[in-house]
Protein backbone atom coordinates (compact mmCIF):
# COMPACT_ATOMS: atom_id res chain seq x y z
CA UNK A 1 0.00 0.00 0.00
CA UNK A 2 2.86 2.35 0.85
CA UNK A 3 4.56 1.53 -2.47
CA UNK A 4 1.37 2.51 -4.31
CA UNK A 5 1.21 5.80 -2.49
CA UNK A 6 4.84 6.50 -3.16
CA UNK A 7 4.41 5.70 -6.88
CA UNK A 8 1.42 8.10 -7.20
CA UNK A 9 2.29 10.85 -4.67
CA UNK A 10 6.00 10.49 -4.15
CA UNK A 11 7.70 10.39 -0.77
CA UNK A 12 6.45 13.81 0.42
CA UNK A 13 2.86 13.07 -0.60
CA UNK A 14 2.97 9.67 1.04
CA UNK A 15 4.14 11.16 4.32
CA UNK A 16 1.35 13.74 4.17
CA UNK A 17 -1.35 11.07 3.65
CA UNK A 18 -0.01 8.98 6.54
CA UNK A 19 0.01 12.01 8.82
CA UNK A 20 -3.62 12.76 7.93
CA UNK A 21 -4.71 9.20 8.69
CA UNK A 22 -2.97 9.19 12.08
CA UNK A 23 -4.52 12.56 12.90
CA UNK A 24 -8.01 11.25 12.16
CA UNK A 25 -7.56 8.13 14.29
CA UNK A 26 -6.02 10.13 17.12
CA UNK A 27 -8.90 12.63 17.13
CA UNK A 28 -11.49 9.85 17.17
CA UNK A 29 -9.68 8.13 20.00
CA UNK A 30 -9.46 11.35 22.00
CA UNK A 31 -13.17 12.10 21.44
CA UNK A 32 -14.07 8.61 22.57
CA UNK A 33 -11.95 8.90 25.71
CA UNK A 34 -12.90 12.40 26.81
CA UNK A 35 -15.55 14.08 24.65
CA UNK A 36 -18.69 11.82 24.71
CA UNK A 37 -18.54 9.15 27.42
CA UNK A 38 -19.21 10.71 30.90
CA UNK A 39 -18.83 8.39 33.84
CA UNK A 40 -19.13 10.78 36.80
CA UNK A 41 -20.77 14.14 37.61
CA UNK A 42 -17.47 15.87 38.26
CA UNK A 43 -16.65 15.64 34.57
CA UNK A 44 -19.34 18.31 33.90
CA UNK A 45 -18.61 21.92 34.64
CA UNK A 46 -20.81 23.23 37.57
CA UNK A 47 -22.19 26.12 35.49
CA UNK A 48 -23.25 23.58 32.86
CA UNK A 49 -24.75 21.19 35.40
CA UNK A 50 -27.15 23.96 36.58
CA UNK A 51 -28.54 24.22 33.06
CA UNK A 52 -29.13 20.49 32.64
CA UNK A 53 -32.22 20.26 34.96
CA UNK A 54 -35.20 18.73 33.18
CA UNK A 55 -38.90 19.53 33.68
CA UNK A 56 -40.85 17.82 36.46
CA UNK A 57 -42.44 14.65 35.26
CA UNK A 58 -46.12 13.72 35.71
CA UNK A 59 -47.35 12.37 39.04
CA UNK A 60 -47.09 8.66 39.32
CA UNK A 61 -49.87 6.28 40.29
CA UNK A 62 -50.58 5.79 44.00
CA UNK A 63 -48.97 2.76 45.49
CA UNK A 64 -50.89 0.04 47.32
CA UNK A 65 -52.10 0.70 50.88
CA UNK A 66 -49.55 -0.28 53.46
CA UNK A 67 -50.17 -2.53 56.42
CA UNK A 68 -51.42 -1.00 59.68
CA UNK A 69 -48.66 0.06 62.00
CA UNK A 70 -48.14 -1.32 65.47
CA UNK A 71 -50.23 0.18 68.27
CA UNK A 72 -48.47 3.02 70.05
CA UNK A 73 -47.75 3.13 73.75
CA UNK A 74 -50.35 4.61 76.12
CA UNK A 75 -49.99 8.36 76.65
CA UNK A 76 -49.22 9.95 79.98
CA UNK A 77 -52.21 10.89 82.21
CA UNK A 78 -53.55 14.40 81.63
CA UNK A 79 -53.46 17.16 84.20
CA UNK A 80 -56.36 17.29 86.71
CA UNK A 81 -59.32 19.34 85.52
CA UNK A 82 -60.59 22.48 87.21
CA UNK A 83 -63.15 22.02 90.03
CA UNK A 84 -66.75 21.81 88.85
CA UNK A 85 -68.00 24.02 91.69
CA UNK A 86 -70.65 25.21 92.33
CA UNK A 87 -72.37 22.12 90.91
CA UNK A 88 -70.41 19.70 93.11
CA UNK A 89 -70.75 18.65 96.72
CA UNK A 90 -69.87 21.62 98.88
CA UNK A 91 -70.67 24.20 96.18
CA UNK A 92 -73.29 26.94 96.40
CA UNK A 93 -76.25 27.74 94.17
CA UNK A 94 -75.18 30.66 91.93
CA UNK A 95 -76.95 33.98 92.24
CA UNK A 96 -80.16 34.07 90.20
CA UNK A 97 -80.34 30.29 89.74
CA UNK A 98 -83.49 28.40 90.83
CA UNK A 99 -84.18 25.00 92.40
CA UNK A 100 -87.66 23.44 92.39
CA UNK A 101 -89.34 20.53 94.16
CA UNK A 102 -92.59 19.17 95.57
CA UNK A 103 -94.06 18.68 99.04
CA UNK A 104 -97.06 16.88 100.56
CA UNK A 105 -98.67 16.04 103.91
CA UNK A 106 -101.72 14.14 105.17
CA UNK A 107 -103.64 13.31 108.36
CA UNK A 108 -105.08 9.80 108.36
CA UNK A 109 -106.63 9.95 111.83
CA UNK A 110 -110.40 9.43 111.61
CA UNK A 111 -111.95 7.08 114.17
CA UNK A 112 -114.70 7.45 116.77
CA UNK A 113 -112.08 7.45 119.52
CA UNK A 114 -109.42 9.49 117.78
CA UNK A 115 -110.67 12.26 115.51
CA UNK A 116 -108.14 15.04 116.09
CA UNK A 117 -106.05 17.55 114.21
CA UNK A 118 -102.47 16.58 113.43
CA UNK A 119 -99.48 18.87 113.72
CA UNK A 120 -96.87 18.29 111.04
CA UNK A 121 -93.54 19.64 109.86
CA UNK A 122 -92.96 19.08 106.15
CA UNK A 123 -89.25 19.14 105.20
CA UNK A 124 -88.17 21.24 102.21
CA UNK A 125 -84.60 20.33 101.15
CA UNK A 126 -82.73 22.41 98.56
CA UNK A 127 -80.10 19.86 97.53
CA UNK A 128 -77.58 22.61 96.74
CA UNK A 129 -77.03 25.10 99.58
CA UNK A 130 -77.59 28.84 99.18
CA UNK A 131 -75.11 31.48 100.28
CA UNK A 132 -77.76 33.20 102.41
CA UNK A 133 -81.06 31.91 103.83
CA UNK A 134 -84.14 32.95 101.80
CA UNK A 135 -87.39 34.49 102.97
CA UNK A 136 -90.28 31.98 102.90
CA UNK A 137 -93.52 32.90 101.12
CA UNK A 138 -96.82 30.98 100.99
CA UNK A 139 -100.37 31.93 100.06
CA UNK A 140 -103.32 29.98 101.51
CA UNK A 141 -106.51 31.93 100.86
CA UNK A 142 -107.18 34.35 102.28
CA UNK A 143 -103.78 34.75 103.98
CA UNK A 144 -100.23 35.40 102.70
CA UNK A 145 -97.52 34.10 105.02
CA UNK A 146 -93.95 35.45 105.15
CA UNK A 147 -91.14 34.02 107.28
CA UNK A 148 -87.98 36.12 107.21
CA UNK A 149 -84.47 34.68 107.18
CA UNK A 150 -84.20 35.61 110.86
CA UNK A 151 -87.35 33.66 111.72
CA UNK A 152 -89.76 36.60 111.81
CA UNK A 153 -93.34 35.62 110.95
CA UNK A 154 -95.77 37.88 109.06
CA UNK A 155 -99.30 36.91 108.00
CA UNK A 156 -101.10 39.18 105.55
CA UNK A 157 -104.90 38.90 105.35
CA UNK A 158 -105.69 42.09 103.42
CA UNK A 159 -107.70 41.84 100.17
CA UNK A 160 -104.48 42.25 98.18
CA UNK A 161 -102.66 39.41 100.00
CA UNK A 162 -102.58 37.23 96.90
CA UNK A 163 -101.20 40.10 94.80
CA UNK A 164 -98.41 40.58 97.34
CA UNK A 165 -97.57 36.88 97.06
CA UNK A 166 -97.52 37.00 93.25
CA UNK A 167 -95.14 39.96 93.32
CA UNK A 168 -92.35 37.74 94.69
CA UNK A 169 -93.73 34.33 93.63
CA UNK A 170 -94.97 34.73 90.03
CA UNK A 171 -95.26 30.99 89.29
CA UNK A 172 -97.93 28.34 89.83
CA UNK A 173 -98.09 24.93 91.48
CA UNK A 174 -97.42 23.34 88.08
CA UNK A 175 -94.58 25.74 87.21
CA UNK A 176 -93.12 27.12 90.45
CA UNK A 177 -90.99 30.28 90.34
CA UNK A 178 -89.37 32.57 92.90
CA UNK A 179 -87.75 35.97 92.78
CA UNK A 180 -84.09 36.05 94.05
CA UNK A 181 -83.82 35.63 97.81
CA UNK A 182 -87.20 33.88 98.19
CA UNK A 183 -88.52 30.37 98.86
CA UNK A 184 -92.05 30.19 97.38
CA UNK A 185 -94.45 27.40 98.38
CA UNK A 186 -97.45 26.69 96.14
CA UNK A 187 -100.57 24.76 97.19
CA UNK A 188 -101.55 22.31 94.47
CA UNK A 189 -104.64 20.67 95.95
CA UNK A 190 -106.30 20.07 99.28
CA UNK A 191 -108.77 17.25 99.87
CA UNK A 192 -110.99 16.82 102.88
CA UNK A 193 -113.90 14.42 103.42
CA UNK A 194 -116.83 16.74 103.85
CA UNK A 195 -116.02 20.41 103.49
CA UNK A 196 -113.42 22.91 104.63
CA UNK A 197 -109.75 23.61 103.99
CA UNK A 198 -107.15 20.93 104.42
CA UNK A 199 -104.69 23.53 105.67
CA UNK A 200 -106.27 24.52 108.96
CA UNK A 201 -103.61 26.99 110.05
CA UNK A 202 -99.89 27.62 110.32
CA UNK A 203 -99.12 27.30 113.95
CA UNK A 204 -97.00 29.50 116.20
CA UNK A 205 -93.38 28.39 116.59
CA UNK A 206 -92.30 28.87 113.00
CA UNK A 207 -88.74 27.60 112.31
CA UNK A 208 -86.19 29.89 110.70
CA UNK A 209 -85.22 29.06 107.12
CA UNK A 210 -81.69 27.80 106.50
CA UNK A 211 -79.33 27.96 103.55
CA UNK A 212 -80.07 24.27 102.83
CA UNK A 213 -83.84 24.10 103.41
CA UNK A 214 -86.79 24.72 105.66
CA UNK A 215 -89.45 22.85 107.67
CA UNK A 216 -93.05 23.82 106.84
CA UNK A 217 -95.31 23.68 109.95
CA UNK A 218 -98.91 22.60 109.26
CA UNK A 219 -102.06 21.69 111.13
CA UNK A 220 -104.35 19.28 109.24
CA UNK A 221 -107.90 18.18 109.93
CA UNK A 222 -108.59 14.40 110.12
CA UNK A 223 -108.60 12.59 106.78
CA UNK A 224 -107.12 15.57 104.97
CA UNK A 225 -104.16 15.94 102.68
CA UNK A 226 -102.25 18.72 100.96
CA UNK A 227 -99.86 18.70 98.02
CA UNK A 228 -97.82 21.41 96.41
CA UNK A 229 -94.56 22.53 94.88
CA UNK A 230 -91.79 24.95 95.78
CA UNK A 231 -89.12 27.08 94.16
CA UNK A 232 -86.12 28.86 95.68
CA UNK A 233 -83.87 31.35 93.88
CA UNK A 234 -80.47 32.41 95.20
CA UNK A 235 -80.02 36.11 95.92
Amino acid sequence: MVSRLRRHFGIPGTLAVLALVFAMFGGAYAAKKQGFIITKLSQIKPSVRNQLKGKQGPKGDSGPKGDAGARGAAGAPGAPGAPGSPWTVGGLLPSGETLVGSWSAENEWATAENNVQEFLRVPISFGIPLKTAPAVRMFVAPAFMTVTSAGGFVLYTEPDAEAKFKAVCPGTADAPEAEPGNLCLYLDQATVEGSGYAVQKLFGATPSPHTYGWSLPLTLEPESAVEGSWAVTAS
